[in-house]
């Protein structure tokens, strides 16, 4: 089980807030990401271009049902669907999740994924979308999720988990959205370190 390869569900229940950064090379160019989280469903995504005078090509800040997005200096507007599937992103372990009311898991297949057998999950969320997450048999950690959003498909690797507080994350996180890679490795992951959601601006 995930939950308890990763520290078991009361301690990813007591985390409050969660802070991950991220860095990794697109085009030659350096980019770090760094993702807040605030429980309950509350989220700051920042993407930053340090060598280009610290652009900002993506800005994300969900406080409950208010989403504040702008991408390229530009605030797109967002369709129900697109909103759903930002706030569905507003949790760090959507694991947690699985148990409540509308969701649906379902063991399909084991597979070969990076020479390592895994199991698949299906999961269907509430909204009717599914999602595919990929576990380690051995381990129990997740190695991989493929998401089919509004936007297209995209599959995020996971590797190189550490300990941090007790709850062990991933210090290797290669998100592939198709046009744009993101092969990040995390420079720090802070837990519980009293953030609350005046911080996400």
């Amino acid at each position: 089980n995930y939950l308890t390869a990763i520290g078991g569900k009361e301690k990813l229940m007591a985390v409050k807030d969660l802070q991950t950064v991220g860095t990794a090379s697109v085009q030659g160019q350096k980019v770090v990401v760094k993702h807040t989280y605030v429980a309950p469903g509350n989220l700051a995504m920042d993407i930053d271009l340090p060598d280009m005078n610290n652009t900002h090509p993506l800005h994300l800040v969900v406080k409950g049902d208010s989403i504040n997005f702008t991408q390229m200096g530009q605030t797109p507007q967002l369709d129900e669907e697109s909103r759903k599937d930002i706030k569905e992103e507003a949790v760090p372990f959507p694991e947690l999740n699985f148990s409540k009311e509308g969701y649906k898991t379902e063991l399909t297949s084991i597979k070969n994924i990076n020479g390592k057998d895994v199991y698949e999950l299906k999961v269907t969320n509430p909204a009717g979308k599914t999602f595919f997450y990929y576990y380690d048999l051995g381990t129990g950690l997740r190695t991989r999720v493929v998401k089919n959003l509004s936007q297209g498909q995209t599959t995020t690797d996971y590797s190189d988990y550490r300990d941090v507080d007790g709850i062990r994350m991933p210090w290797h996180v290669d998100d592939n959205q198709g046009e744009i890679d993101l092969d990040m490795t995390m420079q720090s992951v802070k837990v519980n370190s009293g953030l609350t959601t005046a911080d996400l601006k």
